[in-house]
């Protein structure tokens, strides 16, 4: 597993962990921003993931 899967899953991980622990009213909005920090985190590892793994079925 390269770096950025280690980090995504990592990352992945603590985003379910917010999400579960989200109350169901009056959502603290630092709470949306991390969610929202961390989705955008992920999808820029997930695009270096993928150009990798097309690298390496390229190679």
């Amino acid at each position: 597993m390269s770096d950025p899967e280690a980090k995504l899953e990592a990352l992945s991980r603590e985003l379910s962990e917010l999400k579960a622990s989200m109350p169901a009213h009056s959502v603290p909005p630092s709470l949306l921003m991390r969610i929202e920090e961390l989705e955008d985190e992920m999808a820029e590892l997930r695009s270096i993931v993928d150009e990798q793994q097309m690298q390496e079925s390229i190679e």
